[in-house]
């Protein structure tokens, strides 16, 4: 745990300061005299806005800061600094890639493995490291930006609209500042999960949680650990959240339900002498005129090799370069079809999370059901019934539960977006809709999408590796277009 916030007062105005933020185990900011996280201006006139205080936005307010410390740089965060990814606080939770890769910084690779062993951890670059360790490193990253000069308010940002002169954004904030920079960099993560069609009967029943990162969604009591658990999903999130039941001491069955039944595969133990980055296979070794061939030269690269995980982190190494390449009516098939497949390889378990998920699956507490979900209702005894109706093509069947958690992962289709600045982006022109929907793609100067947000063009770059990457490259355009203004 680290240093709380403090505040510093003048006779005219008030700033927030932190030496290092005190994250709760929720991953808000815990404030000793209740004030919410805002820096209250002596001007509202910023270089660089950033709306976003995951780990994209925090990242790419440090790297500016550390290109141009001159610059004035404001982070706009609505709900919660460093995204829900890192919330959990237990041990077992662990990040699912190698500490030596969860760098901020790209040209850093050994920061936050020698931040933890400043902590008083003896790690090594290839472990598999708690996501509360990551969350106090992205803590200490943010509190450096504030060092440096970084302001940070606690405020939604509702719209993005032409500032006074042409080469201004002013944004639009809930609490009805205005502050104005000449870059507006979008760094919003992803939506949180819908409510499945088949649940909206039973949407307001106490024993849905439609947010699997809400306060308590998790929460076993004393008289609740051998109740019947049931979550929709079978990816990382569902994974997240049966470690988090297990560690709370339940007892009682725990159903995760998918269409197709798939689970994340798990990261092999990375041997001391094994290299951690593939080797980029060259884009012209892949056929790219088919889907279908695709993805036989996929499979068939796996029986080569004897080894799927290589081949896996072979294509994520130049996810992009073919992404980019590929005709869309290509792409969209590899959505529909292979989609699901190649998310299983790719986002993979730490192996002592799959190894405990493996255990409860073998001693028949955790089941995963390969169906879809046709209904759910209320019942008696406050509990929820569902009907199902099996992959295989079998007649439905129903279970009981005390508790249905939606885990069916975030959202990015940015169609019917849940927040009034995509929506207001859309509305006036300034974003569009990217390619099979995957996030916003900016249309006016000076407008920049980092994240998730920008699957439309980059396809794999949801991960700290390549979202390190994508932070450095914006940053260089951007210090970039302040060189070429002062010439």
């Amino acid at each position: 745990m680290v240093s709380y916030m403090t505040l510093r007062a003048t006779p005219t105005r008030v700033f927030a300061v932190f030496d290092m933020a005190h994250i709760l185990p929720s991953g808000r900011c815990n404030f000793r005299d209740g004030q919410r996280l805002m820096a209250l201006r002596a001007t509202d006139e910023f270089d660089v806005i950033i709306i976003g205080g995951g780990f994209c936005g925090i990242a790419t307010a440090r790297r500016l800061l550390m290109a141009q410390p001159q610059r004035r740089v404001l982070v706009l965060e609505r709900e919660a600094f460093f995204g829900p990814a890192y919330r959990h606080p237990g041990p077992m939770h662990q990040l699912n890639t190698p500490a030596v890769r969860m760098t901020a910084c790209p040209d850093r690779p050994q920061e936050f493995v020698e931040f933890v062993r400043r902590l008083g951890h003896d790690v090594d670059d290839r472990d598999f490291l708690p996501r509360a360790w990551y969350r106090h490193y992205l803590a200490d990253c943010l509190a450096a930006a504030r060092r440096a000069g970084l302001q940070v308010r606690l405020d939604e940002a509702m719209a993005i609209e032409p500032g006074s002169s042409p080469e201004y954004w002013q944004v639009r904030c809930r609490s009805g500042q205005v502050p104005w920079a000449r870059h507006v960099v979008l760094a919003v993560g992803a939506e949180r999960p819908r409510t499945p069609v088949a649940m909206r009967d039973a949407a307001d029943h106490p024993g849905y949680h439609a947010d699997p990162w809400a306060p308590g969604a998790w929460h076993v009591a004393a008289t609740q650990r051998d109740d019947p658990i049931v979550l929709i999903g079978t990816g990382q999130t569902a994974m997240d959240g049966i470690i988090e039941l297990d560690r709370q001491g339940h007892r009682g069955p725990i159903i995760a339900v998918s269409r197709r039944g798939l689970v994340p595969a798990a990261h092999a133990p990375v041997a001391a002498d094994a290299s951690l980055q593939a080797a980029p296979a060259p884009v012209s070794d892949w056929p790219l005129h088919s889907a279908v061939a695709l993805m036989k030269a996929v499979r068939a690269r796996m029986q080569t090799t004897g080894d799927w995980r290589r081949v896996s982190d072979e294509l994520r190494a130049q996810a992009d370069a073919i992404w980019q390449a590929l005709d869309p009516r290509i792409r969209a098939r590899l959505l529909r079809h292979a989609r699901p497949y190649w998310d299983i390889c790719r986002h993979r378990l730490a192996p002592e999370v799959a190894r405990r998920v493996e255990r409860l699956r073998a001693s028949g507490r955790l089941r995963i059901v390969a169906a879809r979900l046709l209904a759910c209702d209320p019942a008696p005894d406050d509990r929820l019934a569902l009907t199902l109706r099996p992959r295989a093509g079998a007649e439905g069947s129903s279970l009981s539960a005390a508790r249905v958690v939606n885990c069916t992962g975030l959202v990015t289709d940015p169609n019917h977006p849940d927040t009034a600045l995509l929506r207001q982006l859309l509305a006036t022109g300034r974003a569009t809709v990217a390619p099979h929907r995957l996030g916003l793609k900016p249309l006016a100067a000076r407008l920049h999408v980092l994240g998730v947000r920008s699957r439309g063009d980059v396809w794999e770059h949801t991960a700290v590796p390549e979202l390190a990457i994508d932070v450095d490259r914006l940053v260089r355009r951007i210090v970039a277009s302040f060189r070429s203004e002062a010439v």
